[in-house]
């Protein structure tokens, strides 16, 4: 069984940072692939978005790439242990909902064969900060969607959730938390397997 872990946060919580960090810690390990969404990284460039319904429409569209992909990894014998994702569809109902697309609706026309994270990350940080480390200009904006994100991840089923607040963390101690909750994580999904 492959375990699926999906880290997700508003911009400005670190994502990029850890995934750099779990890029140097898992390089020489291929039992971990680490991806992210957008999967094409070029998307926003391909086409001119124009509402909160068709940016819904185009991330739902480039997850079907990924989610290809993924099951592909899934299904044959890669030898791939755990896939770790920087953002997720949690991503698209959060940053969404903001702008007005409903969660119910942007779950249907998510992929059918979605796979549904074994364990989500969600990196929260005081959005004042984070605007100033993410870029963004606008601290209430991401505040709103850090509280939509709290509430996302019971859709389309519910998935476990650990929240670590970066705000007075360093990047290693965020990492070292990280990586101590997923192989805290690996060892009970090991030992549920085992008993099964």
């Amino acid at each position: 069984m492959v375990i699926f872990v999906s880290i997700e946060g508003i911009d400005g919580t670190g994502k990029t940072t850890l995934m750099q960090g779990l890029e140097r810690v898992y390089e020489n390990d291929n039992s971990i692939v680490l991806t992210r969404e957008p999967y094409d990284q070029n998307i926003k460039d391909k086409y001119r978005i124009t509402s909160p319904d068709m940016a819904a429409y185009i991330f739902a569209m480039d997850r079907y790439a990924h989610i290809e992909t993924l099951n592909q990894m899934c299904e044959n014998d890669t030898g791939v242990e755990m896939i770790i994702t920087d953002r997720y569809y949690h991503s698209s109902f959060a940053y969404q909902a903001f702008d007005g697309v409903p969660i119910w609706w942007n779950e249907r026309i998510q992929p059918r064969n979605l796979i549904i994270p074994n364990l989500c990350i969600l990196l929260t940080c005081e959005p004042t900060l984070a605007a100033t480390r993410g870029g963004e200009t606008d601290a209430a904006r991401l505040k709103a969607i850090q509280n939509i994100y709290k509430s996302v991840f019971q859709y389309p089923a519910p998935s476990p959730m650990v929240e670590i607040d970066t705000t007075h963390k360093s990047a290693d101690e965020v990492l070292d938390e990280v990586m101590k909750i997923i192989s805290d994580f690996r060892l009970v999904m090991s030992d549920e397997i085992k008993e099964v």
